[in-house]
Formats: structure tokens, C-alpha cells, sequence
């Protein structure tokens, strides 16, 4: 992108460019799901899949509660998430990323990627974080036209080789976001899932590379003890 591109971009999407600046300002922490393998210094795409076995009991109880309503089911699972790398790393910064939202695409042509950052603590109730990750979701999707690469460069954020910038772990929902837009990123671990009237259902893609397939499937059950 020229410069007369970027200074055309940052006066019409000025607020936006804005939302990210101040949302992710300060110290980032990179959290993640714990490597079984030493990380290459070159990226290595060795891509592998296995199923979140979701219970029909935790199914039903989340689309209950959630009345159906696929973009609470997925605050749920985000927040789920961010517990997980809480405790995984006794962090309290965690940033996961997602896609754009699919419904207004069209107006986010020049982006792909989001951050989502929320602070996770032990002394937060439930309600506390979905209120934080649901304002995060929303927010995000409200400023998803500002690309994530210019971000990356007016924080003057690293680039590395081998892994993702800002995050190692994306989620994303069938129907809301694309895959496809998550396909060339370097991070370790994509949870997918997808939602219908009467499932919930999941995957979690993994760089095996990186991890044993024991490990990533002792993290889906974590997951899934969280999200019940």
C-alpha cells in the first residue's frame, strides 16, 4: 500500500484506525496453547484436525440459554477460549484472533483479521467476561474495515517468521466468518465451529509441527469442561 494509499485510508477510516490503536496499546502478550515441540525459526504448515466432541448435555444447554442466537453462542465460546489460555498460561491479557464479519464484507475489502483482547482474571465472575468478550465481539466487527496489517505497523508490532503477530490461537463461526481468510496465517491452533437449529459442533485445526495429537485433544477437553 503507497503512502498517498495510507493517508487516504487513515482520514476516512480515522476512527477506526483509532478503536485499534487505543485497543491494543501498550504491552501485548502472545498467549497460546503450550508447545510439545521447539518452534522452527521458519514457519512450517504441517496442518492437522481433530473433532471438539461436544456432549449433546452441553449442546443443549448452550442453545438454550442462548436462545439460538449464533453470535451469543459464540461470545460463549470465545470467552470459553479465553478462560482456557488463562489458566494455561496464568495470564491475564489474552488476545485470540477472528475474521471479519461475512455480512458486511463488502465494506471491509481491504481486511481479513481481527484481535480480540480481553482481560481474564480469577476474580471476574462469568458475567463479568461475556459482558467484556460480547463489547469486544461487537466492537471489533463495528471497526473491521481498518486493516489489521496497518495496525500491525503504526504499534510497530513484530513480523515474525514463525508464528502469527499478536495471537497463536484464531476461533471463528461458520456463517459469520470465513476460513478462508484465516488459511495463510502463521498461528498454531484454529477453532471452527458451526451452528444449526438443534447442534453446536467444533474443530480444532493444529500445526503438528508443533504439538501432539494428545496434547490438542487434552485442550479440546479443557475446553470443553470450560464451555460446560
Amino acid at each position: 500500500m503507497t503512502n498517498t494509499s495510507l493517508r487516504f485510508l487513515d482520514e476516512k477510516l480515522e476512527k477506526e484506525k483509532d478503536y485499534w490503536l487505543q485497543k491494543l496499546s501498550g504491552d501485548l502478550t502472545v498467549s497460546g496453547v503450550p508447545l510439545d515441540s521447539k518452534r522452527p525459526a521458519l514457519y512450517n504448515d504441517e496442518k492437522q484436525a481433530i473433532k471438539i466432541d461436544i456432549t449433546p448435555d452441553i449442546e443443549s444447554k448452550l442453545l438454550k440459554i442462548c436462545s439460538g442466537n449464533e453470535s451469543l453462542v459464540f461470545t460463549v465460546a470465545v470467552a470459553a477460549l479465553k478462560i482456557c489460555l488463562h489458566k494455561y498460561s496464568a495470564a491475564e491479557d489474552i488476545i485470540v484472533g477472528t475474521t471479519i464479519h461475512e455480512r458486511y464484507a463488502e465494506m471491509a475489502s481491504l481486511n481479513k483479521i481481527l484481535a480480540l483482547r480481553d482481560q481474564v482474571s480469577g476474580a471476574m465472575t462469568v458475567k463479568q467476561l461475556l459482558q467484556d468478550v460480547k463489547a469486544t465481539l461487537s466492537e471489533a466487527y463495528s471497526h473491521q474495515k481498518y486493516p489489521f496489517d496497518s495496525v500491525l505497523n503504526l504499534l510497530q508490532a513484530e513480523h515474525p517468521k514463525n508464528h502469527a503477530a499478536l495471537f497463536n490461537v484464531v476461533i471463528v463461526l461458520d456463517n459469520a466468518n470465513s476460513r478462508e481468510n484465516v488459511c495463510d496465517l502463521k498461528n498454531d491452533v484454529t477453532l471452527a465451529f458451526s451452528i444449526t437449529a438443534e447442534s453446536f459442533n467444533g474443530t480444532i485445526e493444529y500445526n503438528a509441527s508443533l504439538f501432539k495429537k494428545e496434547s490438542i485433544k487434552l485442550f479440546g477437553e479443557h475446553f470443553k469442561h470450560i464451555l460446560g
